[in-house]
């Protein structure tokens, strides 16, 4: 599962291996990629909630960048969840209002 806010949610090290021996978090790998699956949603709120600010700023940033690469050519379709993560990292060159738009431009073409 992903953070309140939509995004991955990663624990250091120490504290996954707890809540995995504990049975509240998952780890899946693939490559070189891990994801790490909550439970029940309350401890994956508490766990994001304990991350530090620029920590959690730096994660909506790299997610909202692998939306991009993932949806190259085509972001309009995740334009909403780009929107989301750029405004809560640390953009500042303004994706995050740019992306807004381009979702309100597509959800106008939808409906």
């Amino acid at each position: 599962p992903e953070g309140r806010s939509g995004g991955p949610v990663s624990p250091p090290a120490h504290r996954r291996r707890e809540l995995a021996r504990r049975e509240f978090m998952y780890q899946r790998v693939r490559g070189e990629d891990s994801i790490c699956a909550f439970k029940h949603a309350l401890t994956r709120d508490v766990v994001y909630d304990s991350l530090l600010d620029g920590r959690k700023q730096h994660d909506h940033a790299a997610v909202g960048a692998a939306l991009e690469g993932l949806y190259a050519g085509r972001t309009d379709e995740v334009a909403e969840l780009l929107a989301h993560h750029f405004l809560l990292s640390a953009d500042d060159d303004g994706k995050a209002v740019n992306f807004l738009w381009a979702g309100i431009r597509f959800q106008r073409k939808v409906y």
